[in-house]
């Protein structure tokens, strides 16, 4: 059985989810603090037709672990995302990092990137 190690913590991520992420709020956003619980940052990237939709947030850990580590990262398209690739293929990610404004840009960074702890 694996349970959800984590203790909640305030954190501050960068926040546009009602309507998506405009390319303003993409470069210029200042990370806001998360509401008590939602210790994690989340982006998520939904991409149809060659259209791209940017969404970021603050989620519980249960969130983050089932749409990202157990959803989208073991994805190829995922794992490999790059938002300067021009193919724009169809793809839905969710990526869920540790840290203060850890979701500043698209894909955060790998060493933020959240990997669930276990109980022994």
């Amino acid at each position: 059985m694996c349970m959800l190690l984590f203790p909640s913590v305030d954190r501050n991520c960068h926040l546009c989810e009602a309507s998506g992420c405009t390319a303003l709020e993409l470069l210029y956003s200042i990370p806001k603090p998360c509401p008590t619980g939602l210790s994690f940052c989340m982006t998520d990237v939904l991409q149809l037709s060659g259209q791209r939709q940017v969404f970021k947030r603050c989620v519980d850990e249960q969130t983050c672990r089932r749409e990202w580590y157990d959803e989208s990262s073991d994805e190829t398209k995922c794992q490999n995302y790059n938002s300067r690739d021009p193919r724009r293929q169809d793809l839905l990610c969710h990526f869920c990092c540790e840290g203060d404004a850890c979701n500043t840009k698209i894909r955060p960074e790998t060493r933020n990137l959240y990997i669930p702890l276990t109980s022994p």
